[in-house]
């Protein structure tokens, strides 16, 4: 068969990016009950292509951080003369036969090199901004990025002694499963794009190795493959975004104010505040003026101040009030500038303490504070430094309702 390139695309292929954008986002970002019987069957395709024989077993797991834990050490369960030799030495056997690279390359690599070699370099930036980078930014970044660094942590702090190296290195083995819907070579919306949209043809089964991937990516979350079997996690039961801006990178972040942003069935997640990950009870149960005090990542003071609310930290901690005035942009309420302890972020500044303009949906407006640089000596300054206007010109506000 003759490989057309594809060197432009039509109105229509444009006009078809949105959609295909969202329905890969949806994907990336599914929960609930993985669909078992499709990712054993599209794995075992996987392996097929890499030329390995199908694993033996496909262990379903509760999470990602028990799939990369159980990964490296589960040739002491699953072989028989697992009790022969250390447990350091089976286990650096079962890392031995991981087969990432073995399948990533027949499934993954492969075909993103063979799309990537038929369509011109334009065509390529522009489904790649327009696609890929799009459900990359959504779920990968947001989603995936968050989660490894999780995992991460958790597993550092999991094991230790005999297994505790092995599976620190081993770990990253994995294979993204739905959060990889918008990488690079992997990413099954940039290539399905050009097969599905563009009728783009290619040599061989390369498009047979795609949809087996794809596969993959629609039915589950990580997995982690060996020669002899595959752990695989369960999709999140839950996950929260918020929206914070146009369609693109940085469209969306993790949040959720009372509970886990993302968490699987075995109750392994993620705690998100506006994007930023913090411990699991700044969210549930809020922390004291004293925790907050104590924290030694000025992120996370931060995100602990708005939990709580500033105008409560303000008056549990007893900042030094510095200079109040009424608001001349927001008429009946006032402007206050206070005095923030050195400890709170990493360079001095003073806060200032302002009101909503417009109420919230339960009919209140909210207090909340603004940081400006600390050599800052009045409330009307501070208010108009955060407009990047003159106090002056801030004075002359009008604010429209």
């Amino acid at each position: 068969m003759m490989v057309v390139r594809v060197d432009a695309l039509t109105d229509a292929q444009r006009a078809a990016m949105p959609d295909w954008a969202a329905r890969w986002i949806d994907i990336g970002l599914r929960t609930g009950p993985a669909d078992r019987p499709r990712f054993e069957a599209a794995v075992a395709d996987c392996y097929r292509y890499a030329g390995l024989a199908a694993p033996r077993r496909v262990v379903w797991c509760p999470s990602p951080l028990v799939a990369v834990i159980a990964g490296p050490i589960a040739a002491t369960i699953l072989d028989g003369d697992a009790v022969h030799g250390t447990v350091r030495d089976v286990v650096r056997g079962a890392v031995g036969g991981a087969v990432d690279v073995a399948v990533g390359d027949a499934v993954g690599d492969v075909v993103g090199a063979a799309v990537h070699g038929a369509v011109g370099v334009a065509v390529h930036d522009v489904v790649g901004v327009a696609v890929r980078d799009v459900v990359g930014d959504v779920v990968g970044d947001v989603v995936h990025g968050v989660v490894g660094a999780v995992v991460h942590g958790a597993v550092r702090a999991a094991v230790r002694d005999a297994v505790g190296d092995v599976v620190g290195a081993a770990w990253r083995r994995y294979i993204g499963g739905q959060f990889w819907a918008g990488g690079f070579w992997w990413g099954a919306v940039y290539t399905s794009f050009f097969r599905e949209v563009c009728d783009l043809e290619l040599d061989g089964d390369m498009w047979d190795r795609a949809r087996a991937y794809e596969a993959t990516v629609a039915s589950a979350c990580w997995w982690w493959p060996h020669s002899e079997f595959v752990m695989v996690s369960e999709r999140p039961l839950h996950i929260r975004l918020e929206l914070v801006g146009p369609d693109g990178w940085g469209s969306h972040r993790l949040h959720c104010d009372d509970g886990p942003a993302v968490v699987w069935p075995d109750g392994f997640g993620v705690w998100a505040w506006h994007g930023t990950r913090v411990p699991r009870d700044l969210i549930e149960t809020g922390w004291s003026v004293e925790r907050i005090l104590a924290e030694p990542n000025a992120e996370i003071r931060r995100c602990a101040i708005e939990r709580i609310g500033w105008d409560r930290f303000i008056a549990d901690a007893h900042l030094g009030l510095v200079d109040e005035c009424a608001d001349p942009g927001n008429p009946g309420q006032t402007l206050a500038l206070y005095d923030v302890p050195a400890q709170i972020f990493d360079e001095p500044v003073r806060v200032v303490l302002c009101t909503n303009g417009t109420p919230d949906r339960d009919g209140q407006r909210r207090r909340f504070g603004l940081t400006v640089p600390a050599d800052i000596q009045t409330a009307l300054a501070a208010a108009a430094w955060t407009y990047d206007i003159r106090p002056d010109e801030y004075a002359l506000i009008e604010r429209r309702t």
